[in-house]
């Protein structure tokens, strides 16, 4: 496996198009049912580079979600998963300065503290 730290762009254009052809596929089949090959000529690609960047169809499929939901997570403030119905009116306006309730205010023991 090669390290993905570095990478040019046709490496990076590449990694694209696996994934891409890996969803594509999954809209159509399970990932039983997906073979290399098939991602392989979806992705415009030889075998020899797929197993350049993957073991198999399961080492892409992990990765590809690994990848995203570690984007998501970046994104994604850990305390609105976390929170209750209740909660998120008090996380938003911490974060916004701004309550969502009828009244229009911040809870008075609500501080705002923007990132």
């Amino acid at each position: 496996m090669m390290d993905l730290t570095k990478q040019d762009l046709r490496i990076t254009k590449t990694l694209k198009e696996i994934d891409r052809a890996l969803l594509e596929s999954l809209g159509q089949s399970p990932i039983e049912k997906i073979t290399v090959d098939q991602i392989c000529q979806r992705a415009m690609i030889n075998r020899s580079t797929f197993y350049t960047y993957y073991r198999d169809k399961f080492d892409l499929l992990y990765r590809y979600l690994d990848r995203t939901l570690y984007e998501f997570r970046k994104r994604v403030d850990v305390a609105f998963i976390n929170a209750t119905p209740q909660q998120v009116g008090d996380l938003i306006c911490r974060k916004t300065g701004r309550f969502i309730s009828f009244s229009g205010r911040c809870p008075s023991n609500v501080r705002f503290s923007p990132k």
